[in-house]
């Protein structure tokens, strides 16, 4: 009789690894559709990169002279414009629109909140 129990659970072990490569296979199907939307993950981050730069350009040509913190101590002309910007009007040095670089990086913080 504990022999046939014994049996009972062997059999139940095998079972078990059934419902293993059952598992499995799920996974194996997940893998496969994630492999083949790549194409169109690849192409969607594409055309948000495109847009950013085409905004990052023209952030860059409209506020790009705009005044940043830390300006008024750099030499030349755009100094002298800003000793009369307010205090409270100057751009955080991080978040400008300087170069295409900057423009891009503060796009995404904005974006990303």
């Amino acid at each position: 009789s504990i022999l046939r129990v014994m049996r009972v659970f062997r059999v139940l072990r095998i079972l078990r690894a059934f419902r293993l490569f059952r598992a499995v296979e799920g996974l194996r199907e997940i893998a496969s559709t994630l492999m083949h939307s790549l194409t169109g993950i690849a192409h969607l981050f594409s055309m948000l990169g495109l847009i950013f730069f085409i905004f990052g350009v023209l952030g860059v040509t409209i506020f790009g002279q705009l005044c940043t913190e830390g300006d008024e101590r750099e030499p030349g002309l755009s100094a002298v414009r800003c000793w009369f910007t307010e205090e409270d009007r100057l751009l955080p040095r991080q978040a400008t629109f300087r170069h295409v670089g900057a423009a891009l990086l503060t796009l995404f913080r904005v974006s990303t909140a």
